[in-house]
């Protein structure tokens, strides 16, 4: 079911006063694998979420990209497949710098609207095969203000 959960919640600043703020999180499939797909479809549920008054929207984990769950079973039942899999996971997966990010960002300026994105993040520099469950934090001016991604690859890594 594709929809908006929405909460309120009370933020509290250094000066004592209290704000109250519209939070939402998605519950919506993503495009698997396809994140262009993916990045128009939560640009969509933003505009929704903005005319809602929705100030914080979050999205599910790995919301661009999807899980690798072909790694589970085809490692050891067709490992030709699963490295068929592990190519397209890759391919699936974004860049920090990339468009996708980029137009996110853009939305949340446009719709004065913090995202927390999760997305498969692949690695820079030398491991560009490498791909990062992550946790990406936009915020309402549509600046990346913080990345947490976990600290091994998903079932990615290439090796020598």
């Amino acid at each position: 079911m594709k929809k908006l959960i929405i909460a309120s919640c009370m933020l509290l600043s250094m000066n004592a006063f209290a704000a109250q703020v519209k939070v939402a999180a998605l519950s919506a499939p993503s495009h698997y694998l396809n994140p262009k797909q993916s990045t128009s479809d939560l640009v969509q549920w933003m505009k929704k979420a903005h005319n809602d008054g929705i100030k914080i929207l979050s999205t599910p984990e790995a919301y661009i990209g999807g899980y690798p769950l072909w790694n589970y079973v085809e490692k050891t039942i067709d490992i030709a497949a699963g490295e068929k899999h592990k190519a397209a996971f890759i391919e699936g997966s974004i860049y920090l710098n990339g468009p996708e990010v980029k137009k996110i960002s853009a939305a949340a300026k446009k719709y004065n609207m913090g995202v927390i994105l999760g997305a498969n993040l692949r690695g820079e520099d030398g491991n560009r095969n490498t791909v990062y469950n992550a946790i990406i934090f936009i915020d309402e001016h549509g600046k990346v203000v913080n990345v947490h991604r976990k600290t091994s690859g998903s079932h990615t890594r290439v090796r020598a």
